[in-house]
C-alpha cells in the first residue's frame, strides 16, 4: 500500500521543425526530437508485508522507500518526407529512439515506415 509519495517531478519535451516545398512545390520534410514525459524526481513511502504468522493469520508489515526515476531517458529522434504523387501522397518516415520506456536496459529502436494515401 502507498503510504505516501512526495517530491514527485516530471519533465518532457518536444521540438518540430518543418519545410514545405524543399524540392518542389508539392513536398514536405519534417523532423521531430522528443522526450516523452519521464518522472525526473520524486519517491514513495510504501507499506509492505514483510512477515505472517499462520497461526494467528497476523501479518506484520514494514515501511520501504522506492525511488520514482527511470533507470533511462527516452529520446525519439523522427524524420519524414511527404510527396504528392498521382492524386495521393507518399510519404517516407525514420525514427531512432534510444532507452525505449525509459528502461536503460533495453537497446535502441530504430525504424521506418512507407505510406501511400488518398482520398475516394
Amino acid at each position: 500500500l502507498i503510504e505516501s509519495a512526495n517530491g514527485i517531478r516530471s519533465f518532457g519535451f518536444q521540438f518540430d521543425l518543418a519545410k514545405a516545398g524543399v524540392f518542389g512545390a508539392s513536398d514536405r520534410f519534417d523532423f521531430r526530437i522528443a522526450q516523452p514525459l519521464r518522472v525526473s524526481g520524486g519517491r514513495v513511502r510504501l507499506s509492505v508485508p514483510v512477515d505472517h504468522d499462520y497461526a494467528t493469520l497476523a501479518t506484520r508489515y514494514d515501511t520501504r522507500f522506492t525511488s520514482l526515476v527511470p533507470s533511462g531517458r527516452e529520446i525519439d529522434i523522427e524524420a519524414a518526407y511527404t510527396l504528392a504523387l498521382v492524386g495521393g501522397e507518399f510519404g517516407a518516415h525514420l525514427y531512432w529512439r534510444t532507452d525505449p520506456g525509459h528502461i536503460a536496459a533495453l537497446g535502441d529502436d530504430v525504424g521506418a515506415a512507407l505510406r501511400f494515401s488518398f482520398g475516394f
